[in-house]
């Protein structure tokens, strides 16, 4: 299973520095779900997590679009 997933990433990786729309998309659709989950159980973590997963959020969204 890790050696799959290795090479499975490695090829994401490597796609992802020739294009980088694909690689922020994996990461912010898998990123955003967690933290914001996360988020809600602590006000402490909430601002800290929210601040950073709403610019990665807000950085992607955009540049998919465009």
């Amino acid at each position: 299973m890790a050696l799959e997933k290795t090479s499975d990433f490695d090829d994401m990786m490597a796609s992802a520095t020739k294009s980088k729309k694909p690689q922020v998309n994996i990461v912010v659709d898998e990123f955003p779900v967690p933290s914001t989950a996360q988020p809600d159980n602590g006000n402490s973590a909430s601002e800290s997590t929210q601040d950073q997963g709403s610019a990665r959020l807000e950085d992607p969204r955009p540049r998919k679009k465009a």
